[in-house]
């Protein structure tokens, strides 16, 4: 599991998200994430399988946090490199 902290935290439905947890993907991800053609959404499935957050509440991501996501899911696909630690 990795720990991603926001640097620009959102609030939904009255509830502040300051910190992401991500656990690593498994094969039942991709291929669940398949069934998207479009690749913004496929990676927003993947994410939000992996971090058990809404499509909404990660639609509501600065930019630069998301890119945080898309930097610790590509740390985990990368062959026998332990997980780094909290971004």
């Amino acid at each position: 599991m990795k720990k991603i902290t926001l640097d620009h935290p959102v609030t939904v439905n009255g509830t502040t998200i300051r910190e992401i947890k991500m656990r690593r993907p498994k094969v039942r991800d991709e291929l669940a994430a398949q069934s998207y053609k479009e690749e913004a959404e496929r990676e927003l499935m993947y994410f939000s399988s992996l971090t058990e957050l809404s499509r909404e509440e990660l639609e509501e991501l600065d930019l630069a946090d998301w890119g945080k996501l898309q930097k610790a899911f590509e740390e985990m696909l990368q062959p026998g490199k332990p997980p780094s630690p909290a971004s």
